[in-house]
C-alpha cells in the first residue's frame, strides 16, 4: 500500500465569505475530511467569531480543535510579530543596500533592538499593523527605510490603549503624509480621495483601475495619482485592468469610523459615498441599459439561466458590478428605490 499524501488547506477569513449557506457548507465539507482515503486533509481556519461560524463550527462540536486569538498568551504573540518583524526588515534592508550608494546603505544591524522593541509593542495583538508597517517602510516612494520607519515610531504613543488605537498608528501614518501642500491641493486630494478610495472600499466586489474610472465618471489618471501612495494598504496591481483588493478589512473599518469624523481629514462618510456610488451607477446603467443587452433573442430568461460568460462578453465589470450582485450592498437598495420610484 502506497504512502497517505498529506494536504494542509488554509482558508483564511471564512467570515469574509458572502453566502451564509456557503459557510456552512464549508465548515460541513471539512468536517468529512477524515472519511478521505487517498488523502490526510487537515485545514486551518480563520476567521472572525461571526454568528454564521459560531452556528456552523457548533454543528461539528467534537471534529474540531479552537484557537481563540485573545486567549493565546502574550509572550507567544510577542514572538511570532518578532519573528515576522526581524524577517521582513532585514530583507528589505538587504535589497535596498543592494541597489544605494555605499555612504546611503543601511547599517547591517538596522533597525537596531530598540526600534525593534518599539515597533513589537506597537504591533501587538495586531499582526495587521506588523504587515502594513513592512509595506510602508519599503515604500521608497516618500523616503528611505529609516525615514520611513521614523515616521512610523513618531505614532508610539498611540498604540497604549485600545486596539482601536492601534488601528490608528496603522494607518495614520500613510494617510498623514498625503496631507501636504497649499489648502486648495488638500481639498482636491481630499475630494479625489473620497471619491476614489471610498468606493474601493464600500463596493462590493473589486474593481480595475479602468472599471473605477467609468463608473466613477473620473479620468484614469486621477484614480492612478490617489492609489500610487497607498500601496502599502491597497493591492494595487500593475495593470489597469485586474482589480484593485484591500490587503485588509480593517483599513475601511477605520476610514468610515464615526469617531473619526472629526479627528482626520480623510474620514469616509458612509452614507455620502453610498449616495456618490449610486449617482453613479445611475449615469452607467443610463448609458448601457438597452433591450435584450446581451443578445439571447429570448425575452424573460431568468439572469440565472444567462451563463457568465455571455453577460461577460456584453457588459463590463463596471455595469456586471451593479446588475448581478447576488447580494445587494446599501447603494444597490438606494438604486433600486430610485428606479421603482421612476
Amino acid at each position: 500500500m502506497g504512502s497517505v499524501r498529506r494536504i494542509v488547506l488554509v482558508i483564511d477569513a471564512l467570515d469574509e465569505c458572502e453566502q451564509d449557506d456557503d459557510i456552512r457548507a464549508i465548515i460541513h465539507l471539512l468536517s468529512r475530511g477524515k472519511t478521505l482515503r487517498s488523502v490526510r486533509l487537515r485545514a486551518f481556519v480563520t476567521s472572525r467569531p461571526e454568528l454564521p461560524i459560531r452556528l456552523g463550527f457548533s454543528s461539528i462540536r467534537g471534529k474540531y480543535q479552537d484557537l481563540v486569538l485573545h486567549e493565546i498568551p502574550k509572550p507567544i504573540i510577542e514572538h511570532d510579530i518578532a519573528a515576522f518583524l526581524n524577517f521582513r526588515l532585514a530583507k528589505i534592508r538587504d535589497e535596498y543596500n543592494t541597489q544605494s550608494h555605499d555612504e546611503q546603505q543601511l547599517p547591517s544591524g538596522w533597525p537596531g533592538p530598540l526600534a525593534m522593541q518599539a515597533l513589537v509593542q506597537m504591533a501587538v495583538p495586531l499582526f495587521i499593523f506588523a504587515a502594513t508597517v513592512c509595506r510602508f517602510i519599503e515604500d521608497q516612494g516618500w523616503s528611505d527605510p529609516a525615514g520611513q520607519l521614523a515616521k512610523v515610531l513618531e505614532y508610539q504613543s498611540r498604540t497604549q490603549q485600545s486596539e482601536i488605537d492601534k488601528l490608528d498608528a496603522t494607518y495614520r501614518p500613510v494617510l498623514d503624509r498625503l496631507l501636504t501642500g497649499s489648502e486648495a491641493a488638500k481639498r482636491s486630494l481630499v475630494d479625489e480621495f473620497r471619491t476614489v478610495v471610498g468606493s474601493i472600499v464600500l463596493l462590493a466586489e473589486p474593481l480595475s483601475i479602468r472599471s473605477l474610472a467609468r463608473l466613477l465618471c473620473v479620468p484614469e489618471n486621477i484614480v492612478v495619482r490617489r492609489l500610487m501612495p497607498l500601496h502599502s494598504v491597497l493591492n494595487v496591481p500593475a495593470s489597469i485592468e485586474s482589480p484593485v483588493r484591500m490587503f485588509h478589512l480593517s483599513f475601511r473599518d477605520f476610514l468610515v469610523d464615526p469617531d473619526k469624523r472629526n479627528t482626520h481629514p480623510l474620514w469616509i462618510d458612509e452614507k455620502a459615498s453610498h449616495e456618490r456610488i449610486t449617482t453613479s451607477c445611475i449615469k452607467l446603467l443610463d448609458g448601457h441599459l438597452k433591450e435584450d443587452i446581451c443578445d439571447l433573442r429570448m425575452p424573460g430568461t431568468p439572469r440565472e439561466d444567462v451563463e457568465p460568460g455571455i453577460i461577460n462578453s456584453h457588459l463590463p465589470a463596471e455595469v456586471r458590478l451593479i446588475l448581478v450582485l447576488p447580494s445587494p450592498p446599501l447603494y444597490m437598495t438606494q438604486l433600486d428605490l430610485y428606479l421603482t420610484s421612476a
